[in-house]
């Protein structure tokens, strides 16, 4: 930019000065030198003009970040001589934020509040001109100032790669590194965490620098990628020049960002312990009194909060004309709806849940809703069979969306669950459609570089979106459920022109060597049986360890509507989980 600006300033001095001096009385050679000095001259003030006004030129903070800079009953803001200080319920955390070139730092008080709100403390530096290289080492203020156990040090943008030389320079009194959409230009010491995240429809971040300064990364280095986010919603400011449009909401941006962040720093908010407040006193009490002891209340049984209630964030829908919900009434089981990143989940646990949770994806075409009478009674029998709590997300169907749609809010929800239970203890599972898209949703996680999921149970799974093997048409005299023409005219609506062979659509393309532990059930006589086939063999080949399961005489989702292969489905996934929890 200021190389552009630079031709064009000394350009317009060359014009101005041989219009000023064009007579014949300026065509000597003394003329001549004094008329190439004053256009140097000339372009170097429009040059210097330029300039000061381009580095004036900058985002300003929308309503949603003024509002957040007013704080709230968790987060204290203080304004300080260095920018501004968010004082959260955390103790032992802080990280250090550089603002992106050209950016008020008061444009990521939304972004920055949330993080305070998870427990750790946030400094948000002010740049002299909004350019962070002004001022490196800011961080050097803060860090002499207060007193933390660890400390992190990052940024957006710009921003991140001033944090960066930072880090590389004072190694010694940062903990970590996180980058927003950036990356760093010097070596970082091996022994140093960072945290990478961006959008996977950047249009400002420079992919191939990006790529290249991995080399600087050290060791211990996380990448979170948030699918249909970009540049400039990690802020709140308008559109930055050269940037793509979202397909995620910047609310779900925001906080998906949150929690890589905080989950990357780790646990930060103390339990507070209130026999720390109560006044021990030693000295012998007398006996009391004997008091008849009262008649017992009546063992009233609590509903337990469950993943539903727990992630509840209250999010608009995207489909807010989806409205299936489970069945009132029910005394065996417990049952609960939330909303979160858009989207409506329902959970069911039964009265001895364990600390094992199921995301169950079901099926229908990409079109069909959860319905109560096909799936309810699924996933109720395997909260009976198995004792887990069943989390079933109601993701963006066809009427209205893609596939790029229902992959952001399955990331976000898997993501969460992950980090509050362990990945040993969360098993991914679908039918039909919904097996497609929890294959591909693992796959997306290792890309991601997140854990797999103890198990993945693919339930006649819609592994190859349009359905080209060439038995099809024999199977299809078998199946008398399913069309391959219908099916194949919604995968192509349901990709949105993408190429239908992406793993996200036909995960019989994906790499299925990320998987940890497959278990497929498919019947013999489904239209979906030869590609099914080709998905075991593929796994195999390739050493995963899986086994599958067919339905000899049986059709399409065989697993979840025969009751017998169903207990079967169940009692495999205990035993594996006994086995897992036995080697650990």
């Amino acid at each position: 930019m200021f190389i552009i600006i630079a031709v064009l300033s000394f350009g317009a001095g060359a014009l101005i000065c041989a219009l000023v001096f064009s007579g014949k009385a300026n065509r000597s050679r003394r003329h001549k030198i004094r008329r190439v000095l004053l256009a140097y001259l000339v372009g170097l003030v429009i040059f210097i003009m330029a300039c000061f006004g381009q580095l004036l030129i900058c985002k300003h903070p929308g309503n949603v970040a003024l509002r957040a800079l007013e704080g709230s009953t968790s987060v204290t803001v203080e304004k300080t001589k260095f920018g501004y200080f968010l004082d959260g319920p955390g103790e032992d955390s802080a990280f250090i934020f550089y603002p992106g070139g050209k950016v008020d730092v008061e444009c990521y008080a939304s972004l920055l509040k949330q993080i305070a709100e998870n427990g750790v403390d946030v400094f948000m530096m002010d740049m002299p001109l909004n350019v962070p290289f002004l001022k490196v080492n800011a961080a050097n203020k803060v860090i002499r100032k207060y007193d933390y156990d660890s400390w992190y040090i990052g940024g957006h943008s710009l921003g991140g790669v001033a944090a960066s030389r930072y880090a590389a320079k004072k190694a010694d009194k940062v903990d970590g590194l996180i980058l927003i959409a950036s990356y760093p230009t010097k070596q970082l010491p091996s022994d140093m965490r960072l945290l990478s995240v961006r959008g996977s429809l950047d249009g400002v971040l420079n992919e191939e620098l990006y790529e290249e300064n991995k080399f600087y990364w050290p060791q211990q280095s996380k990448e979170y990628v948030i699918r249909g986010g970009n540049h400039t919603n990690f802020a709140d400011c308008s559109l930055i020049i050269g940037d793509n449009e979202a397909t995620v909401p910047y609310t779900t941006q925001q906080r998906l960002c949150t929690e890589a962040i905080t989950s990357f720093i780790g646990p930060v908010v103390p339990s507070e312990d209130p026999s720390d407040d109560i006044e021990q006193n030693t000295d012998p009490e007398p006996d009391p009194e004997p008091v008849p002891e009262p008649e017992p209340d009546p063992v009233v049984e609590e509903k337990p909060i469950l993943l539903a209630d727990r992630l509840n964030d209250g999010s608009d829908l995207w489909d807010g004309g989806r409205g299936y919900e489970f069945p009132e009434g029910e005394t065996e089981v417990y049952t609960s709806k939330g909303r979160y990143s858009n989207i409506r989940v329902l959970s069911i646990a039964s009265q001895e849940h364990s600390d094992t949770v199921v995301i169950y994806i079901h099926g229908g075409a990409y079109i069909g809703d959860f319905d109560n009478g096909y799936y309810y009674p699924v996933v109720k029998q395997i909260t009976m069979d198995t004792g887990y709590e069943v989390l079933v997300p109601q993701y963006p169907l066809l009427t209205g969306f893609n596939f790029t749609h229902a992959y952001i809010p399955l990331q976000s929800l898997y993501y969460r669950v992950v980090a509050e239970y362990g990945s040993d203890h969360v098993i991914v599972m679908g039918d039909s459609a919904g097996g497609a898209l929890a294959a591909g949703l693992c796959m997306q996680a290792a890309e991601n570089n997140w854990e797999q999921p103890s198990q993945l149970v693919l339930v006649s799974p819609w592994v190859d979106l349009m359905i080209t093997h060439p038995e099809t048409d024999k199977y299809q005299e078998l199946d008398k459920n399913l069309d391959a023409y219908m099916l194949r005219l919604y995968g192509e609506y349901w990709a949105a022109g993408e190429n239908p062979s992406d793993y996200h659509l036909s995960p019989l393309y994906g790499d299925v060597t990320v998987f940890r532990d497959v278990t497929l059930y498919y019947g013999d006589s489904e239209l979906f049986t030869p590609t099914e086939q080709l998905f075991y063999e593929k796994m195999s080949s390739k050493g995963v360890s899986c086994e599958q399961i067919i339905g000899v005489g049986m059709g399409h989702d065989c697993a979840i509507t025969d009751k017998d292969m169903l207990h079967d489905l169940c009692d495999r996934m205990v035993a594996k989980q006994a086995a897992l929890e036995e080697a650990a």
